[in-house]
Parts: C-alpha cells; sequence; structure tokens
C-alpha cells in the first residue's frame, strides 16, 4: 500500500485539510507540514483538519513530542489557532493524547474528534460544506 501524504487548501470554505493515509512518519509530516505553510493560499485564520483517520501512526511517544514541539514552532510563527485532529481508533486517541499533553503547543487550540461533521462544526464552519469537504478527502485519499 503506498503511503498518502496529502493536504488541500479550501480558500472558499476557509479551511486546510492535511490527510494522512497507511504509514506516518515524523519526517514525511513535518515535510507535509512544511508546505502546507509555505503554500501561497495558506491563511492561519482557516480552520485546519488533519486526518488520520485510514493512517497508522508509526511513532514513538518521544517522536511525537518532538514533533509536537517543531509543530509549535512553526505555526505559532503563522498565527494558526484552532487545528482538528481527526481520528477512527482508540490508538490514533492515545496518540493524541500524548501529542496534546505537550505544553509547548498553546496558544493552538485543538481538539479530537471521530467524525468530520464534529470537526467542521468546532471549527465554527458552515455545515452546508459537509458533503464538499467529504469530496474532497475523497480526493485527497486517491493515490
Amino acid at each position: 500500500m503506498i503511503d498518502v501524504y496529502k493536504y488541500s487548501i479550501l480558500k472558499d470554505v476557509g479551511l486546510i485539510i492535511q490527510y494522512h493515509q497507511n504509514n506516518i512518519t515524523k519526517e514525511r509530516m513535518k515535510q507535509l507540514k512544511s508546505n502546507i505553510i509555505n503554500d501561497k493560499d495558506f491563511n492561519p485564520k482557516f480552520g485546519f483538519i488533519v486526518d488520520i483517520r485510514k493512517a497508522k501512526v508509526n511513532l514513538t511517544e518521544n517522536e511525537l513530542l518532538e514533533y509536537g514541539n517543531w509543530v509549535n514552532e512553526n505555526l505559532k510563527l503563522t498565527g494558526l489557532m484552532r487545528l482538528v485532529l481527526l481520528t477512527s481508533t482508540p490508538d490514533h486517541v492515545t496518540k493524541t493524547i500524548i501529542f496534546s499533553l505537550n505544553e509547548n503547543i498553546s496558544p493552538l487550540q485543538y481538539k479530537t474528534f471521530s467524525t468530520l461533521a464534529a470537526s467542521v462544526k468546532w471549527l465554527n464552519i458552515d455545515l452546508e460544506n459537509l458533503d464538499f469537504i467529504e469530496k474532497e478527502i475523497e480526493i485527497l485519499s486517491t493515490p
């Protein structure tokens, strides 16, 4: 299976989607996050969803903490304030709890959800956009 690391910036919706499928590694996640931050359409006022529902998180607790520090250092400079981790398994929830215990990630507000609708609602994005967002994630899931 091919590892998928993709993103989409939905300017009309005010949303950034970071999508992962299969194996996740710290270095590839950092590269993707860098690409997003450096994209000309990146806007820190947009909501941000990291979708790991179809991914296997292959990071140790230490790597998760290191990645959390890196995210903090790089996102704090952009002013990004709201991020959702979209998960599907208890293992994902455990990994996101470790990520969230990293106190260095403030003032970034982040939550973990298992449904796209709850994620979109928490990000204050109109639920009328839900079908469009689901279709965009489906496109991202194609290797």
